[in-house]
C-alpha cells in the first residue's frame, strides 16, 4: 500500500581522475522508507558519467523528484465539490499529504479513500482554528486547494493567503475582475 519506486535523487563525489562514486536515493517500499544505494564507478569523461546518470534516469522514472522536495502538506476546502476528488488523486498521486478538509456537508466518503488521517471539518472557524494550532506547533499546511461555490473562492483565497499557504483554486478564480487585485495585495 502507498508505494513507490523510483530515483529521489544523486550526489556525486570525485575520488580522483577516473574514479567517482554515485550514491542514488532510490525510494523503494512505503513512504516512510528509502533505500540509499551507493556504487563507485570509474568513467573516462562527465559526459560517461551523465550517460550512467540517464540511464539510471531512464529505470527510476517512475517518481523522480528532486533531494530537496519534500511531502507537501496539503489542506482542501469544499471537499464534497464536483471536482474535490480530482484535486485529492492529484495530491496523493504527486506523493503529498491531505492533512484537513472543510466542507459543511458531512457526506465526503471518497476523502477517506484517499486520505483516511485527514482531519474533516464542518465548521470554518474550527477549521480556521486548527490551521493556526498547526502553524504554532510547527506543521503549517504548504497549499490550500479550494474546490469551494464560485462565489466563496474571494474568501477562501484570501484565507489562504494570509495564513501563509500558497493557494490552489478551481476555475474562475473570482467572480468579478476587481478582485484579483485585492489578491494581489495580499500575496505580496
Amino acid at each position: 500500500e502507498n508505494q513507490r519506486n523510483g530515483l529521489l535523487g544523486y550526489i556525486v563525489q570525485k575520488l580522483n581522475d577516473s574514479k567517482v562514486r554515485l550514491i542514488s536515493v532510490n525510494a523503494k517500499a512505503t513512504k516512510e522508507r528509502i533505500a540509499i544505494t551507493e556504487v563507485t564507478l570509474e568513467v573516462d569523461s562527465v559526459e560517461s558519467l551523465n550517460k550512467v546518470i540517464r540511464e539510471l534516469r531512464k529505470i527510476d522514472s517512475v517518481y523522480e523528484v528532486s533531494r530537496k522536495n519534500k511531502m507537501k502538506r496539503f489542506a482542501l476546502i469544499g471537499a464534497a465539490g464536483y471536482i474535490a476528488p480530482r484535486h485529492m488523486k492529484a495530491i496523493k498521486d504527486t506523493g503529498n499529504d491531505l492533512v484537513a478538509a472543510f466542507d459543511p456537508y458531512d457526506g465526503v466518503g471518497i476523502m477517506d479513500s484517499h486520505f483516511p488521517d485527514a482531519d474533516f471539518f464542518t465548521v470554518f472557524e474550527r477549521f480556521v482554528c486548527y490551521f493556526d494550532k498547526l502553524r504554532r506547533e510547527g506543521n503549517p499546511i504548504d497549499y490550500i486547494s479550494i474546490c469551494s461555490p464560485n462565489y466563496l473562492h474571494d474568501a477562501h483565497i484570501r484565507f489562504g493567503l494570509r495564513s501563509g499557504c500558497d493557494v490552489i483554486c478551481e476555475k474562475p478564480l473570482v467572480l468579478n475582475p476587481w478582485n484579483v487585485d485585492a489578491i494581489q495585495e495580499i500575496e505580496k
